[in-house]
């Protein structure tokens, strides 16, 4: 009789199996307890967390299974917030008709009669429910206590995502052809939770941020567990080409949370950081948040691959890198000489450079 697929070594049958399509690969696992062993270590290769309850859950049970979890990579932090700027009703309508018109990719003619108002009321109480668990969340912590709990579990997290959008990067694959991840099955199993009512919005709004400042929520307690529940982090990313981060956070994390991002930073051989320098305001203390994302740069000591994305060239002031081998830079406004003398700097190790959207100048 010849030789069976069930004959193959494990190491083989690891391979092929990794080779499966997602879909294919949870059927496969269904043949036997060997391949359900053996395809668990690619079933799961990164776990999504954000502050929702629905969230929160299947990561729990994911970080504490005792096969998923070991196999586990990257966490992807959503970091997307309902917001109590849209509770009243105009605001909420314009959004809500916003949604629709986006959706649609046409104009949209919305009726003014009682039926469209009633569906714009029957959502607007649902996204009200969503910020009052929300508030239940921040307010008791209860991010960072699920965090902790499920980091602990995770001892093989090298990838730290934090991010505002998870959906839309395959729609600029023509332009970022490094920008492959697949967020799709996420995203909608995420929309479904949001049924009627608008999704949690992305940093960059439609409207002022509130009071003039954008909500750091969520933000802090995911340094601090990050910092102290992940000692194997290599890689960190914060936003993306296609949302960036508003610089300011950084500005108005407390001293010790501060403290937590530097722990963070000492660790990391690869940083991508996605940040807007539009959204700061006069009320934003700008020296301070500068000061922080040069001590983050302080202490990244053993950075191999940097990516900035909308940052000037002052954060290479004076700084140098021995191990850097690759940098991007993208969306940027930056001297022509400062480009040289980083790329002289560094040019013992430095093997690639990417720039894209690079405004150079005298």
């Amino acid at each position: 009789m010849g030789a069976q697929v069930q004959d193959l070594p494990d190491e083989l049958l690891v391979q092929i199996l990794g080779s499966v399509p997602k879909l294919d690969l949870k059927s496969a696992r269904l043949t036997c307890i060997r391949w359900g062993n053996v395809g668990s270590k690619w079933l799961f290769r990164r776990v999504y967390f954000a502050p929702r309850e629905a969230t929160m859950q299947t990561f729990t049970n994911i970080a504490t299974h005792p096969v998923f979890g070991r196999n586990l990579k990257a966490l992807i932090y959503d970091r997307r917030l309902f917001l109590d700027d849209l509770l009243d009703f105009e605001s909420y309508r314009q959004h809500y008709d916003y949604e629709i018109t986006r959706k649609s990719e046409t104009m949209v003619d919305f009726p003014g009669d009682e039926a469209h108002h009633e569906n714009v009321a029957l959502s607007l109480a649902q996204y009200k429910q969503f910020i009052v668990d929300q508030r239940d969340i921040f307010e008791g912590s209860k991010d960072f206590e699920v965090l902790s709990v499920g980091l602990r579990m995770l001892p093989n997290i090298v990838k730290i995502v934090c991010c505002d959008t998870v959906s839309d990067r395959k729609k600029y694959r023509s332009i970022f052809d490094h920008a492959k991840d697949d967020h799709e099955w996420y995203e909608n199993r995420s929309t479904q939770e949001f049924g009627l009512a608008i999704k949690p919005r992305v940093w960059y709004k439609h409207m002022a941020p509130i009071e003039g400042k954008w909500s750091v929520l969520g933000f802090e307690n995911f340094f601090r567990a990050v910092s102290l529940h992940c000692p194997s982090i290599k890689e960190l990313q914060i936003g993306s080409e296609t949302s960036k981060i508003p610089a300011n956070m950084f500005g108005r994390l407390s001293a010790e949370d501060a403290q937590h991002a530097y722990l963070v930073a000492h660790r990391l051989t690869s940083l991508k950081l996605g940040v807007s320098l539009k959204s700061l305001t006069f009320d934003d203390d700008v020296p301070r948040l500068v000061s922080c994302l040069n001590r983050i740069l302080n202490e990244a000591r053993q950075l191999r691959t940097i990516s900035f994305i909308g940052l000037g060239g002052f954060l290479f002031q004076d700084r140098h890198w021995p191990h850097l081998s690759s940098l991007e830079l993208g969306d940027v406004y930056i001297e022509g000489k400062r480009l040289l003398e980083i790329t002289r700097t560094h040019k013992d190790r430095l093997r690639e450079v990417r720039l894209w959207y690079t405004t150079l100048h005298r």
